[in-house]
């Protein structure tokens, strides 16, 4: 006789185990462990906070002295630096995993409660993992990604569609408990905007949401919904007003205004996805998906789920850095429709038996393969999560070795997603060497002006018509070489695959001498400086190091040059740095 309870238990924790299989496999595209070109700039931000308090203007530079720092990524720059003081930046890759572990195992557990089958959990989940791929990286996006999907369920939670007929139901008082608990979104936005920009996307959600929900009860209801209706335009006050509880108060609302006005296809992120490129198939497929399956479905469909995703869309495909809350909101509000879709075609989409159901013969193959599945990815996820390499080839390791061995400092001249990297290296408590200062960096307009902004561009792309950028007419004629003057800099560090900047230096030859190269690099002194035996930092050929020396493998973030050996051993029984002692190998 066959034991049904046992034959229950054994197919319930099948089942299980196929959820579980299911987000490893999807944390596996999420576990990408290359830092950030931003990533050392983060962290000595927040470290720098921890030191000496909120900094009101640029710092470590030489061409924004003085200039107001609108810093929009506080909190989530103190959350690095005191991750990596703690746990390291292999506990940060453990958090930023199971960050994504609690997203996706909330979107399944959604998805499962709406009746969505197995079949859908999969293509929805795998979907939107893939698209969230090169995204979910240790930076301060990762805070508004889950402070987005935080703000979602939230708001489903606690004025769902259906709550709204509750109001004049018997279970008035429970739907109004629930709506209350929407007071909670002040605080998330306070922290919000202490984390980064994003919480401006954030907010436009949830005015949206909340005015949509407005309209619903008063349609229904009429002015006895006045109260409620009132509430929730209250708290979407409040929330707004939470916003100004940063370092910079209203200051940082009159800087986005004035920012966001101001277009920036410099930065990758901000352009539109490609429809031609293959990398970008995963985002087509599932908008495709997506856009199909709430037109077809015969589900009910939510009229403010539909109009913000159709905002959320229209912003994604401007651009690229929206796509993830597009995915999000994907796999979150529009489940239900696309397991519809899929019913339509074959079966009930249950891929794994459920209930008192056995296994069958085809049912064990395939409980089979997804646990080998599961096996090698948790293999590579291990992989991943135990080390974040720094590649040669896209970074000067051995340049900014060079660099320190020799103790060179002073105004430097660099590739702007290098620069946060020499600022952790060279910066005022460098543990390489003396100080030194960027002409410009990643953080972009909160703390340069226009004008040195389109300086940094003239000499990086100069007047290239394929490189799409924004240049103010303020700031004058075209000229690729002001860089080199302004401030008057030491040293130019310039990435050999980057034409301009190699021609520009090319032709100033008069003034710039070369002191290092290597297969990806090239660094520059001022002539008048290194070039001039009477100079104090004259730098004798014999001292320079002129290569093709490709640039292969890889070192372990930080990546920060070790000391100069004539340094180490002053340093070996008092050292004061912040960085992890695996620094110094």
């Amino acid at each position: 006789m066959i034991d049904l309870t046992a034959l229950e238990r054994r197919t319930s924790w099948a089942e299980l185990g196929f959820f579980l299989a299911l987000l490893v496999i999807c944390l596996l595209p999420l576990s990408k462990n290359q830092p950030d070109p931003d990533f050392w700039g983060h962290v000595q931000y927040g470290q720098d906070v921890l030191r000496e308090g909120f900094p009101q203007t640029a710092t470590y530079t030489y061409n924004a002295v003085g200039h107001r720092w609108i810093n929009h990524e506080t909190l989530s720059e103190l959350g690095l630096a005191l991750g990596v003081q703690t746990i390291g930046s292999i506990g940060l890759l453990g958090v930023k995993c199971c960050l994504a572990a609690l997203a996706f195992a909330a979107m399944m557990f959604l998805a499962r409660r709406h009746g969505a089958s197995q079949r859908t959990i999969v293509v929805v989940t795998l979907l939107t993992s893939i698209n969230l791929m090169h995204f979910w990286l240790l930076r301060p996006q990762l805070s508004s990604y889950v402070l987005f999907v935080t703000l979602m369920l939230l708001l489903d939670w606690a004025l769902p569609r259906g709550a709204l007929l509750s109001f004049r139901c018997r279970d008035a008082d429970g739907a109004r408990w629930r709506a209350a608990g929407l007071w909670l979104v002040v605080p998330l936005f306070a922290v919000w905007a202490n984390s980064h920009g994003g919480f401006v996307a954030g907010y436009a959600l949830l005015v949206t949401y909340l005015v949509c929900r407005a309209c619903e009860l008063l349609y229904r209801d009429g002015r006895r919904a006045t109260g409620t209706v009132i509430q929730l335009l209250a708290i979407a006050l409040a929330a707004g007003l939470a916003t100004s509880l940063n370092a910079a108060g209203w200051e940082l609302h009159a800087w986005l205004w004035r920012s966001l006005g101001a277009p920036r296809p410099e930065i990758v992120e901000w352009r539109a996805p490609e429809l031609t490129k293959i990398v970008w198939l995963p985002w087509w497929l599932l908008v495709a998906l997506a856009v199909v399956s709430v037109v077809l479905s015969r589900k009910k469909r939510d009229p403010a789920h539909i109009l913000l995703a159709a905002l959320v869309l229209w912003q994604a495909v401007e651009h690229r850095r929206h796509i993830p809350f597009f995915a999000l909101m994907f796999a979150i509000w529009l489940a239900p429709h696309v397991d519809d879709l899929f019913r339509r075609f074959r079966g009930n989409g249950e891929l794994v038996p459920t209930g008192r159901q056995a296994l069958s013969h085809w049912g064990k193959l395939f409980v089979a393969a997804t646990a080998a599945m599961t096996l090698l990815a948790s293999s590579l996820l291990y992989r991943q999560l135990t080390s974040m390499p720094v590649l040669r080839d896209r970074y000067p390791v051995s340049a900014f070795q060079f660099m320190a061995d020799e103790g060179l400092h002073g105004k430097l001249v660099i590739r702007f997603r290098w620069a946060q990297y020499a600022i952790s290296a060279f910066g005022g408590d460098s543990h390489a060497g003396p100080n030194m200062q960027v002409a410009f960096d990643g953080r972009f307009r909160t703390c340069y002006p226009q004008s040195v902004v389109d300086m940094y561009f003239d000499f990086a792309v100069g007047s290239d018509p394929e490189q799409d950028r924004f240049r103010s007419v303020e700031s004058g004629p075209l000229d690729d070489e002001r860089i080199l003057d302004e401030g008057a800099p030491d040293l130019v560090l310039v990435d050999r695959s980057q034409s301009n900047p190699v021609n520009v230096l090319q032709r100033r030859t008069a003034d710039w001498t070369l002191l290092y190269q290597d297969q990806l690099t090239q660094l520059f002194g001022r002539r008048s400086t290194y070039d001039d035996p009477a100079s104090p930092d004259y730098f004798p050929p014999a001292r320079r190091r002129i290569t093709e020396q490709q640039q292969t493998g890889f070192v372990q973030w930080p990546a920060l040059p070790r000391r100069p050996a004539r340094e180490r051993l002053a340093v070996s029984n008092n050292d004061h740095s912040t960085w992890p002692r695996e620094v110094y190998p």
